[in-house]
């Protein structure tokens, strides 16, 4: 009997350990994925130095290529010069991507290599007032190319914020940002294969 308990033991640590590994990358990895269309759009780079906020972070884009693919690198210095200093990226989609996004979109899913950083992927609608918008926080590899799955059930508010039910219809943008803001620091990520499925 104490043997069957231990075996039932191991077996259920190594499925948690597994549920956990998956749910670092939104629940799949390289080509588990699912299968979607790319987004095309614009790419750019934003922080805090704009008023009121002043601040003096940075984030700066370079165009390289992944997979044979176009994909984007950006280096991030968050300062404190600003109180609650930010810095981060977006994707501005174009027509077609927008209206699937606002609409008949299961989830997204990209490609990056990190820096071992944490990171939040943001679903912005323009009815979110305090900037706590839908996001889902995901982990990177040092140098190594991780697949993020996020479903659109995974977005969620930040508990800080204001709740507000996801209005899909108000959809405009989605952004990437680091999630140590407000503390100094570095990093850099690069993003490529944005798709939608």
């Amino acid at each position: 009997m104490k043997k069957t308990t231990v075996i039932l033991l191991v077996l259920f640590g190594a499925l948690c350990a597994i549920a956990l590994s998956c749910a670092s990358t939104g629940g799949a990895k390289g080509g588990d994925a699912p299968q979607g269309v790319p987004a095309l759009g614009t790419w750019y780079t934003y922080d805090d130095h704009e008023p009121p906020n002043n601040g003096t972070s940075t984030c700066t884009m370079t165009e390289t290529s992944e997979d044979g693919m176009t994909a984007y690198h950006f280096a991030w210095e968050v300062t404190s010069k600003f109180i609650y200093g930010f810095a981060g990226f977006g994707y501005t989609p174009d027509d077609d991507a927008k209206e699937k996004l606002k609409t008949t979109v299961n989830g997204i899913t990209f490609k990056v290599k990190g820096d071992g950083q944490r990171y939040a992927v943001k679903y912005m609608t323009d009815d979110i007032a305090d900037y706590s918008y839908y996001e889902y926080v995901f982990g990177t590899d040092k140098d190594k190319t991780v697949t993020i799955d996020v479903p659109m059930k995974y977005f969620m508010q930040p508990s800080w914020g204001i709740y507000k039910k996801l209005n899909r219809d108000r959809f405009f943008e989605i952004q990437w940002q680091t999630t140590n803001n407000g503390k100094p620091g570095t990093g850099e990520l690069t993003v490529w294969d944005l798709q939608l499925y």
